[in-house]
């Protein structure tokens, strides 16, 4: 029952076995159940979860954190999202405590049979947000946001035996995509180490911007490319002023692999792509993009098959939340 930050009071020297439970994909779902079954209490999902606590326990940390509807397929969606960022704010406090803490991990990876729980791949086969978010915040280099009360601090972590020079980039930005502040600056980050780039005074940031409209970035990058990204919003999900999703988007087929582009018209938060025909792995899911960017992904099918557009969804936490 207790909030995400307590992850920041409970760090030890190696972490394992802690964990947050999310529903299974929607076509894992689909197949266990009736369309009658497919709501929270049913009889057939409590079976299919064997927590002492129960989906009312996963259900307190999604309201607390998102804007609840009465569709159970936003629902099963809203529990990843939650699950991959609950897991991400403790990844991120063991390493940013690195070397007093040197080892994270969390539970659990897979399930043996299609069931609501803590893993990040369901039975079968799928990727929940989960495990995406698992290969940004599990970066051998590394910047975190840790948030507190009065200030933010912008965190970098090396994990390897070399240093790094790299570049730093940070902004604040509306949902608009309008800039409010931006810095760059070249930094060598030294190996096997976590230090404090910088902080900043919440209040002096934000000046008399609207807190729930306002996200911060943080990057590093090196030769051009980013090797990792940070958002951090000033309010919950479920009280930012999200914008109504625009974006285009392209889908080609190319040496087996399908290539998907996306670019935005306006902020997209937890934008993610569903295969709904076939099982496959994304280059990147469950993402936030600026106004004005473009993102390429790469889809792996797991089977052989001719897919078409109409076997793709793309979503957003806009659409969940709304």
């Amino acid at each position: 029952g207790d909030d995400f930050d307590a992850f920041e009071d409970n760090v030890g020297r190696f972490m394992t076995e802690y964990g947050m439970q999310s529903f299974p994909s929607m076509s894992m779902v689909e197949s266990f159940t009736h369309k009658k079954d497919r709501s929270l209490d049913s009889d057939v999902m409590n079976v299919h979860q064997k927590a002492s606590l129960g989906t009312g326990n996963l259900m307190k940390y999604v309201e607390d954190y998102y804007r609840v509807n009465d569709d159970f397929d936003s629902v099963v969606g809203l529990s990843q999202i939650m699950q991959a960022e609950a897991i991400r704010f403790a990844v991120e406090a063991h390493r940013r405590n690195m070397p007093y803490c040197m080892g994270t991990l969390y539970w659990q990876f897979n399930d043996c049979w299609p069931v609501i729980s803590w893993s990040s791949i369901d039975y079968g086969g799928n990727w929940k947000a989960l495990h995406y978010a698992a290969r940004k915040f599990f970066s051998p280099l590394l910047i975190s946001i840790r948030y507190l009360e009065d200030k933010i601090e912008i965190h970098v972590i090396n994990d390897q035996h070399h240093e790094v020079e790299s570049g730093i980039r940070l902004g604040l930005f509306n949902l608009n995509g309008d800039i409010l502040f931006k810095d760059s600056s070249e930094i060598n980050v030294e190996p096997f180490s976590s230090t404090i780039y910088c902080a900043f005074n919440k209040k002096n940031l934000l000046g008399g911007s609207d807190p729930s409209a306002i996200v911060f970035r943080a990057e590093l990058f090196v030769g051009g490319k980013v090797l990792s990204r940070a958002h951090q919003f000033f309010r919950r999900p479920k009280y930012l002023s999200i914008p109504s999703p625009e974006f285009d988007y392209e889908i080609e087929r190319v040496s087996g692999k399908y290539v998907i582009t996306v670019k935005s018209k306006s902020f997209l938060c937890q934008l993610h792509l569903i295969s709904i025909k076939v099982r496959g792995v994304f280059s990147n899911n469950y993402f936030d993009m600026l106004p004005g960017e473009v993102v390429i992904i790469d889809f792996e099918p797991g089977e052989n098959g001719e897919l078409n557009e109409s076997d793709f969804r793309i979503k957003t936490l806009y659409e969940l939340m709304n």
